[in-house]
């Protein structure tokens, strides 16, 4: 029986190029010969090394992929090669995890301005700008930045709106002797472009020196984004003499021009202009985009001309269709319209016109139906969001969850928090506001639920009634503030507004630091506990309200005669009149029996 030979190193990285599978590729490099066990490890080629993490890379496999760069830099005589570090900064940036593409970078001992552009457009990939910032001052560590270092730097201040950082840039790059070029200068009048009502000028002029000084031409980006910067301010002249200085220049009007032409005119009102513009666009033989259907998709709403609108999403132009954001510029519009359910069934009937909705869809009519008050259906379209794993905006949501609250509506709040909960969906801004406004909205249940009870009671012959907060000792003056004094004035102006003569008693427990805001719930008497001074809270809380209390209950477990004087010593620091002789708190478990009927003996002998 014969056996299959050895597999060699140059036999492996044949196969290494033909596997398609990552996993499996990473097990036959691991372990090429199964069947033929050896003492000596198996010598595996830089190509093959190169082949396999290369794979891994692009499968985002990268704890394997480390351990292979590891391996390859500790147990063979092979250096890792820069344009492999360089591959692997690259997957890094689109798996969006900029510190390892830097910590790759600086693992190199001798990196090339080359490794250095790439990580820069990693970290650009990334949107790491908080690394640009550090990684500024190491530019003289490489054989000079080129244009494009400078051009990816300059790119990352036009992300973030920093002009000054950009013209530093770009000074910095004349005086190193580095030449601009025609993506410098597209980039910097884009930066300009941003702010047109503030910077179109310097545009223009940036403009014209590209050609006059640094004699380079103008290209389409730059012409597109000056006619695009006109048309926000409305000098559609401007973007005509343009258009016609592209034509001159012998550059081709590409369908990003007429996009923007087209949807610059119709935006500023110049109807006519821009249907010719789109026609001389047709018979000029660009052929429109999906793009060129959601600027008259979006036009056709403004107008409330929503049949053209669903024309275009149905047959599009020239064969081309609408992409998702038609569908949500129809969908936002129709809710801003108030036609939600049109809206939801357009959002519906998405996956059969094959448009997969995405998170700008989920929040677009999440909001609309926020904004038309149709909570349980945005209760459904948040509970699909969160599902899809889409995250709906934090502002929104907290508006949303303030409304629900607000309706009272604690079923369908229940299904949001186990939504939330259930896609692990965290905002601390929206937790606390969903706790605040749920404990709110029990509250004021709570409220009217008591004053209904306390009017029952007196319907019914209750000649008074004390009101109990048994845990505002455990609230801060500020928490009481907000969450207990209000709901007790709301109980008692209702008591007091259907029976305004029946005398109303709070007692607080350990509420020394609360007695002048207890004051302000306009109730007739305030109960004291045995932890304030008698003669004290009286003061405190003025002539006008009746105190009761508030003989310590620990007091009658002492003797008869001790009990007679705290109880005298009470009444004297009360004053005359106002005063509902009590103890402090509940008779304890334990208290003698004789005691109690000896301190109401006592009372029923006082006399003020």
């Amino acid at each position: 029986m014969s056996c299959s030979k050895p597999i060699s190193s140059f036999r492996l990285t044949s196969l290494l190029r033909s596997q398609k599978d990552p996993s499996l590729a990473l097990q036959l490099f691991l372990n090429p010969n199964p069947n033929h066990p050896s003492v000596h490890p198996f010598r595996h080629s830089l190509c093959s090394y190169d082949l396999i993490i290369t794979k891994l890379a692009r499968a985002k496999m990268f704890p394997q992929m480390e351990d292979l760069l590891n391996q390859l830099h500790t147990q063979t005589r092979f250096p890792t090669p820069e344009p492999l570090l360089r591959y692997v900064i690259a997957a890094y940036a689109r798996a969006g995890l900029p510190s390892r593409a830097l910590r790759t970078f600086l693992s190199m001992p001798a990196p090339s301005l080359r490794s250095f552009n790439s990580l820069l457009h990693s970290l650009l990939a990334c949107r790491d700008f908080a690394s640009f910032t550090r990684l500024l001052p190491h530019l003289p560590r490489f054989c000079g930045p080129d244009a494009c270092s400078y051009n990816i730097l300059i790119h990352a201040c036009s992300l973030t709106d920093d002009r000054d950082r950009a013209w530093k840039l770009f000074n910095e790059m004349l005086r190193r002797g580095v030449r601009p070029n025609q993506i410098t200068f597209g980039t910097l009048i884009n930066l300009l472009c941003k702010s047109p009502q503030l910077h179109l000028p310097q545009a223009f002029k940036v403009k014209e020196e590209m050609d006059r000084v640094f004699k380079i031409k103008p290209n389409v980006f730059v012409y597109t984004s000056l006619i695009k910067a006109v048309g926000e301010v409305g000098d559609f002249d401007s973007a005509v003499r343009l258009k016609d200085e592209m034509v001159r220049n012998n550059l081709k009007l590409d369908v990003v021009v007429y996009n923007t032409l087209v949807s610059g005119f119709l935006k500023g009102g110049k109807k006519d202009i821009g249907f010719r513009v789109l026609e001389e666009m047709k018979t000029g033989g660009v052929k429109p985009n999906s793009v060129t259907c959601n600027v008259l998709i979006g036009e056709f709403c403004r107008e409330g001309k929503f049949e053209e609108a669903y024309r275009i999403l149905n047959d599009g132009l020239e064969g081309v269709k609408p992409d998702v954001f038609g569908y949500n510029v129809v969908i936002g519009w129709l809710c801003e319209e108030g036609k939600w359910r049109e809206a939801d069934d357009l959002f519906r009937d998405m996956p059969r016109r094959q448009c997969v909705p995405d998170v700008v869809t989920y929040r677009t009519l999440f909001d609309g139906l926020c904004q038309c008050t149709q909570f349980e259906e945005a209760g459904l379209v948040l509970e699909e969001m969160i599902f899809k794993g889409y995250v709906p905006r934090s502002s929104r949501l907290n508006e949303f969850v303030g409304m629900v609250c607000k309706e009272g509506d604690f079923e369908l709040l229940g299904k949001v928090l186990s939504s939330l909960v259930g896609g692990g969906f965290y905002c601390k801004d929206v937790w606390k506001t969903l706790v605040l406004l749920t404990l709110h909205s029990l509250l004021q249940k709570f409220t009217t639920s008591m004053a209904r009870y306390i009017q029952y009671q007196a319907d019914n012959g209750a000649q008074a009634v004390q009101i109990f907060d048994s845990w505002a000792t455990e609230l801060s003056p500020v928490d009481f503030e907000e969450f207990s004094l209000p709901y007790l004035k709301q109980i008692i102006d209702a008591v007091k507004k259907s029976h305004p003569n029946l005398p109303l008693i709070l007692y607080a427990s350990g509420s020394g630091g609360l007695l002048e805001r207890l004051a302000l719930t306009g109730v007739d008497v305030i109960s004291l506990d045995w932890t304030v001074d008698m003669a004290d809270g009286r003061r405190r809380l003025g002539p006008n309200i009746a105190v009761q209390g508030n003989v310590d209950p620990g007091v009658l477990f002492g003797s008869k005669e001790f009990i007679t004087d705290r109880i005298n010593d009470t009444v004297k620091k009360a004053g005359r009149g106002k005063h509902i002789l009590n103890l402090g708190h509940g008779i304890k478990v334990g208290t003698p029996e004789e005691n109690v009927a000896h301190f109401f003996e006592v009372a029923k002998s006082l006399r003020y």
